[in-house]
């Protein structure tokens, strides 16, 4: 039980970081929006972006392993929504990264959910789409 409230609590706080992130994106302050990405993964994640970006392979899976799917799709759509961040800046170095990083999640995600998400299908397709014969 109170792991589904922690779980639930951290999502909201999560939608609302990423809905603040969203509008100084929309309003051109990308600064402001890269600041806010990086105190989403530090205050709602407890993750180091800057290490979580680093992993190998190896890390890689062993981090996904440890995380519920919450927290991966979270991780995803913050991966996503820097990527664009960069994308945006005119800074497209590592964006390929980080999209592909968000569709491998997302798409692990998806195999292991019991149930079919339309959301999650759409950020699915929209990075695939992005990343086939990509520019970054």
């Amino acid at each position: 039980m109170y792991e589904k409230d922690y779980i639930m609590r951290m999502i909201e706080a999560f939608a609302k970081m990423i809905a603040a992130i969203l509008g100084h994106r929309e309003k051109g302050e990308l600064d402001k929006a890269r600041q806010l990405v990086e105190e989403a993964y530090d205050t709602v994640l407890k993750m180091n972006s800057g290490e979580v970006k680093g992993y190998d392979e190896e890390q890689w899976k062993q981090f996904c392993s440890k995380r519920t799917p919450e927290e991966l799709e979270m991780l995803a759509d913050l991966l996503k929504v820097e990527g664009e961040i960069l994308i945006d800046s005119g800074k497209p170095e590592g964006v390929c990264v980080l999209l592909f990083k968000a569709l491998e999640l997302l798409k692990l995600v998806e195999a292991q959910s019991d149930a079919f998400s339309l959301t999650r299908f759409d950020k699915i397709s929209q990075l695939e789409q992005k990343l086939s014969g990509s520019k970054y």
